[in-house]
């Protein structure tokens, strides 16, 4: 994960007053260097946050700022949640971390006419849908070819670019699995069950092989 080391003024186009600076305190005033002390009417704190969703990110900031309207106010919608946010470091203000998300992320922020929600959406997500695959040759081979089933789609879902979750649920009694996401994480776990059908298939011509060729 790209790591970002923010070491410059980001909130002077809303608090022109405002001094931000490095974690090893070499810009700024020297009587500004201890976290958590007023800026001109304004909390700074030195965030180090480790990266990660913007969920984990917004979280992290209510506990930094906790009486902040501006990050209180943050509403995030589902497929934003999953956005990524990169390694932080840096001295700022509530205003400042929340202009940090417009400033490293693709998202869309749009302010309420008629409240103080802040709402924060991804509109590049792709839609979700639901396709139904049957899986029952897999589910016969035993429960070690599920496991690795499952665990091949896993892997792979993380390993792709997408900021919409793959939900996976099976029924056992019908050996049907249901995928519900974006059409491109779909097709990922699709080709995992068609791999493992393949392979499953394989080697359950080769035992028949096998014992027929011990029969005779």
């Amino acid at each position: 994960m790209m790591r970002v080391l923010f070491y410059l003024s980001l909130v002077l186009m809303c608090a022109p007053t405002c001094h931000v600076w490095g974690m090893d305190g070499t810009q700024g005033e020297k009587d500004n260097q201890a976290t958590g002390e007023v800026i001109d009417q304004e909390q700074a704190i030195s965030l180090q946050f480790t990266g990660g969703t913007l969920a984990k990110y917004l979280e992290y900031l209510r506990i930094g700022f906790p009486e902040s309207k501006v990050i209180n106010s943050i509403a995030l919608t589902e497929d934003a949640q999953y956005v990524e946010m990169p390694e932080i470091q840096l001295r700022t203000t509530d205003v400042g971390a929340f202009e940090l998300i417009r400033l490293v992320t693709p998202v869309e922020i749009k302010h309420g006419l008629d409240s103080d929600v802040i709402t924060i959406h991804s509109p590049s997500s792709p839609a979700k849908t639901v396709e139904v695959v049957n899986i029952k040759p897999i589910l016969l081979a035993g429960e070690s070819a599920m496991m690795s089933l499952l665990e091949s789609i896993e892997m792979g879902i993380q390993l792709r670019d997408s900021n919409t979750p793959l939900n996976v649920k099976f029924h056992e009694g019908s050996g049907l699995l249901f995928l519900e996401g974006s059409a491109s994480d779909i097709n990922l776990a699709k080709e995992c069950v068609k791999q493992m059908s393949a392979s499953v298939e394989s080697e359950h011509v080769h035992l028949l092989e096998q014992s027929h060729s011990e029969d005779s």
